[in-house]
């Protein structure tokens, strides 16, 4: 009887033990991410990795690393493709709704890089003596 109480203990040890399966799949992921960012990988390298990593996941049957449709889109824009890019945004956004502002100001900002150049404003030159003034003025 006084070796009753442990039992409770032993029993919530042995659930904590098994510890929780992996929300998503993070693969070769993270390394190859590292990689590109290391230019170890060309654009066309790390969108060839990215490509089958998200094939071999969702295949199956498991969830997709968050990011990981929007790292694609990035690369894809690096490298011209922009229809994929914009795909590859709104992918992203349907995973993770969290990710949605960002995704926004990311197609915005891959749109406005599409237009012509004679739609973007002009820089204004600041020349030396408005940067000895306290900055360019308004």
């Amino acid at each position: 009887m006084k070796k009753l109480w442990l039992l409770p203990l032993i029993l919530s040890l042995a659930a904590c033990a098994s510890g929780p399966e992996n929300l998503y799949s993070w693969g070769t992921y993270p390394s190859d991410m590292y990689k590109g960012m290391q230019s170890e990988l060309s654009p066309d390298e790390q969108i060839g990795r990215l490509e089958k990593y998200i094939e071999q996941t969702t295949s199956g049957g498991k969830n997709v690393a968050p990011g990981a449709y929007a790292q694609l889109g990035l690369l894809y824009s690096e490298i011209g493709k922009q229809e994929l890019a914009r795909s590859a945004f709104l992918k992203e956004q349907e995973l993770f709704p969290e990710s949605a502002q960002f995704m926004s100001f990311l197609l915005k900002d891959k749109a406005k890089m599409d237009t012509p150049t004679e739609d973007k404003p002009v820089a204004k030159k600041v020349s030396a003596k408005t940067k000895k003034k306290g900055g360019a003025k308004k």
